[in-house]
Order: structure tokens, then C-alpha cells, then sequence
């Protein structure tokens, strides 16, 4: 048997202007008992898009989209089973707020996955109600059993946080957090088992970080950024070969 709960909420402002842009959700289910829910407050936000239809094909899928913004475009393909998603995009600034964008593929199974653009996500979703968006994210997960967490925030409209995570295993601990002003990017790929990842991009100031993970064990990796003065680039391409595992911490100030 199939469940599928679709909630929406539009609210379209037409007060001062004849013109108002609808939001749009695009939706193909194929498999048992998936719960979904999708809420859109705002205008001209998009779930899917008219060439590239959402697709959830798996079993026991549990699914949440939240969009609180205008013109912020989710575009989501999960083929996997019993992967569980919270995805939420918000912005209280109306039609001044950038554009946001998560465009997700999971094919691996009993995934937990939280992402958030215009939150930080910490022991719960933190909105500090000054933010402008513009965020982009990207995320392949074709492995098992992982857990993650990936938030942007900015409280400037002419920042960028742009993410781009690729976890191609299992088992796999990843927490990412970009925050404050200026330009954050993070280049993420793991290709083996058991890694534990923090990274935490944050204050006013530009950071890069290019990080491939791989080997026969797993490695604990705690990287921060944070500087108000000068910006920050770390690059690693970590092979664990240590029974055990690796750890790796870098603190850049």
C-alpha cells in the first residue's frame, strides 16, 4: 500500500503589484508507503522542474520540503529505500532574497539526511531572520547507513555559499555549517567507509576547502575556518591505511 501526503501552502501578495508568480511542484511516485510533504509559502518556488520531474522510487521513504522564500528550486531524485529527508529553504526578505537551490540524488538505502539553506543546523534549525539567500547546494549520495547534515546561512545578499558533497560509501558521519557573509565553497567527495567529517565555514570572510577522503579505514576529520581578516583555503586528499583509522583537525583563524 502507498501513502503519499502532499501538503501545500501558497500565499501569493498582490497588493501592490498585478503580477504574481506561482509556485510549482513537479511529482512521480513509484514505490510503497512513502510519506511526503511539501510546503511552499512564498512565490515562484519550485519543487522539480518541468524537464526533470521529482522522482521517489523507493519503499519506506519519509520526505520533507519546506520552502519559506521566493524563487527557490528543490529538484530531488531518491531511488533508494527507507531513506529518510528533511530539506528546508527559507528567506524573509520577499522577492529581495537570492534565489536558493538543492539539487539531491540518492540511490543508496536508510539514509538520514538534513539540509537546510538559510538555517544553521545545530542541535536544532537556527533562522536569525537576517537572510538574503542565494545559496547552492549539491548532494550525490549512492551509499548506505550515512547521516548528514548540511546548512547554509548569509546575512548578506551578495554572499555565495556554494557546497558541492559527494559520498559514494557507507556509514559515513558528515555535519558541514556555512555561515555569515562573504563567499564560502566546499568541495566534499568520500569514497570509503566509516568517516566522521565536521567542517564549519563561518565569520565575514571568503573560505575554500577541497577535501577527497578515501582508503581502507575511516577518518575522523574536524575542519573550521573562521577569520574576520584574511581568507582561508585548505586542500586534502586523506588515504587512510591505518588499522584504526585516521584523525585529522584544522583550525584556521
Amino acid at each position: 500500500m502507498t501513502t503519499v501526503w502532499v501538503k501545500v501552502l501558497t500565499i501569493v501578495l498582490i497588493l501592490y503589484s498585478p503580477i504574481s508568480w506561482a509556485n510549482d511542484i513537479y511529482l512521480n511516485q513509484i514505490g510503497d508507503d512513502a510519506s511526503i510533504s511539501i510546503t511552499q509559502d512564498g512565490e515562484d518556488n519550485t519543487i522539480g522542474t518541468s524537464t526533470t520531474p521529482v522522482s521517489l522510487d523507493g519503499d519506506d521513504i519519509d520526505v520533507t520540503l519546506v520552502q519559506e522564500t521566493e524563487g527557490a528550486s528543490i529538484a530531488l531524485s531518491v531511488d533508494g529505500n527507507n531513506n529518510t529527508l528533511v530539506a528546508k529553504q527559507k528567506c524573509h526578505n520577499g522577492n529581495l532574497c537570492n534565489a536558493d537551490a538543492m539539487d539531491i540524488d540518492i540511490t543508496g538505502n536508510n539514509n538520514s539526511l538534513e539540509l537546510g539553506q538559510g538555517y544553521k543546523i545545530a542541535d536544532t534549525w537556527l533562522y536569525d531572520y537576517v537572510e538574503h539567500g542565494g545559496h547552492d547546494m549539491d548532494l550525490i549520495v549512492t551509499g548506505s547507513n550515512n547521516n548528514i547534515r548540511l546548512s547554509q546561512r548569509s546575512q548578506n545578499n551578495t554572499s555565495d555559499h556554494n557546497m558541492d558533497v559527494n559520498i559514494y560509501s557507507d556509514d559515513n558521519n558528515v555535519h558541514v555549517m556555512q555561515e555569515a557573509n562573504q563567499d564560502k565553497s566546499l568541495d566534499l567527495t568520500i569514497n570509503n567507509d566509516d568517516n566522521n567529517v565536521f567542517i564549519h565555514q563561518k565569520k565575514s570572510y571568503s573560505h575554500t576547502a577541497t577535501i577527497s577522503i578515501d582508503g581502507n579505514y575511516g577518518t575522523d576529520l574536524s575542519l573550521t575556518q573562521s577569520s574576520t581578516s584574511s581568507a582561508q583555503s585548505y586542500s586534502l586528499t586523506q588515504n587512510c591505511q591505518t588499522f584504526g583509522g585516521c584523525s585529522v583537525s584544522v583550525t584556521q583563524n
